[in-house]
């Protein structure tokens, strides 16, 4: 599988995971001129490089060299999600809006949204450079390129003031998962987009409101989502079901293992394996 890489705390410390055939160890890293303070909270990589998306409009990126800050805006909005489908190639995307690129040189250019600039985004996934979708508050959904444009603009039809997709990942099959939250309803929503097909609401087990801030999708009928007070949904062929993790701490990410267990990761250092 590779490094594994863990972002995230007040100190914007980055953690790497390395395992070879005799040992496993744990890497602390601070990013060269990250400021105190700065919480990371997300990462994406490829064999060669990675990124963190971080607060303060700051991203913390991987190299040969090791880790370094660079301010990718200077708008000062907090950077939620990033995926990174190809080396040479990164989206960021934040709060207020922020959708980043970076191509090969390192630096970032901001994409300009046209209709729904001022919504935040939770989540942005990719299969390849053409096809990385970002979604965030009110429905928001974009499908961006490498050539830098932003080629569709969509809502889920949904009030402005919903986590409508906090998260997002894509199944092998080209379908796109987004959860969050129904403000309507007071409960968590996912949302399944086929390939060329509409946006459907997959109905969910009755629980208490929450949101809904992690998915994965490793196939149609094998899809994990995770949120606030340990709540862990699953769907199989028998549709969901709703487990709940030991803690009531907010989960935000779920990692499907090659041995068919889960790794859970939340508020306050929480990390949890499922087997």
């Amino acid at each position: 599988l590779g490094p594994t890489l863990v972002v995230g705390g007040a100190v914007g410390g980055v953690v790497t995971r390395v395992t070879n055939v005799s040992n496993t160890r744990w890497v602390y890293s601070r990013p060269t001129g990250l400021p105190s303070g700065t919480i990371c909270h997300s990462v994406a990589g490829t064999t060669r490089s990675a990124v963190a998306a971080c607060s303060d409009g700051y991203v913390a990126r991987f190299t040969d060299a090791g880790w370094r800050a660079e301010l990718a805006t200077d708008a000062g909005n907090s950077l939620f999600g990033v995926t990174m489908p190809a080396d040479d190639v990164a989206w960021v995307v934040g709060a207020g809006g922020t959708v980043l690129l970076s191509q090969g040189d390192g630096g970032w250019a901001r994409q300009v949204l046209g209709s729904y600039p001022g919504r935040s985004f939770y989540g942005v996934t990719s299969a390849d450079v053409d096809r990385v979708w970002a979604v965030g508050t009110g429905g928001a959904n974009l499908q961006l390129k490498a050539d830098a444009s932003v080629q569709t603009q969509e809502l889920f039809g949904l009030p402005f003031d919903d986590y409508t997709a906090a998260a997002a990942l894509s199944t092998p099959t080209a379908a796109r998962w987004f959860v969050g939250h129904d403000s309507a309803a007071l409960a968590p929503l996912a949302v399944r987009a086929a390939q060329n097909g509409p946006y459907l609401q997959s109905p969910l087990p009755p629980s208490e409101d929450l949101v809904l801030w992690g998915v994965e999708a490793a196939a149609d009928n094998a899809v994990w989502a995770v949120g606030d007070f340990g709540a862990v949904f699953h769907l199989t062929d028998a549709g969901w079901s709703l487990e709940r993790a030991p803690t009531t701490l907010t989960l935000t990410g779920v990692l499907s293992l090659p041995d068919g267990g889960q790794l859970l990761v939340g508020d306050d250092g929480t990390v949890l394996r499922r087997r």
